[in-house]
């Protein structure tokens, strides 16, 4: 039970990153390569979608741009498929109007096994 506690902790809380620039698409391959693996062993079947979409007072276009081209090089890099968003409300920085530290985000979208 321990395992299935920690495995639904892991999927549901953001990973944040504490690296230089030139560190960040790697890292970011990294964690996409660790977590494909894992989901293809486990035998789901998913999908990648990276949102982009900015809050509508933000004030730090440029990183914001930045962050979405290092997180679309690392999903072309790491050689997995995925769709793109720009207008999702899905995205936690839009609905909580940009907060410090939120940005574009990889979300992996997990079918139901049960349907």
């Amino acid at each position: 039970m321990g395992f299935f506690e920690n495995a639904y902790f892991f999927c549901s809380t953001q990973r944040i990153f504490f690296c230089t620039a030139t560190q960040v698409i790697d890292e970011v391959i990294s964690c996409l390569q660790l977590i494909d693996k894992t989901a293809r062993i486990l035998g789901l079947k998913y999908n990648y979608v990276l949102s982009t979409s900015k809050p509508k007072n933000s004030n730090t276009v440029e990183s914001w741009d930045k962050s979405s081209d290092w997180l679309e090089k690392a999903l072309i890099a790491a050689d997995i498929q995925f769709l793109i968003d720009k207008e999702s409300v899905n995205n936690y920085a839009t609905q909580h109007n940009g907060l410090n530290g939120c940005g574009p985000s990889i979300e992996m979208q997990i079918t139901d096994a049960t349907w």
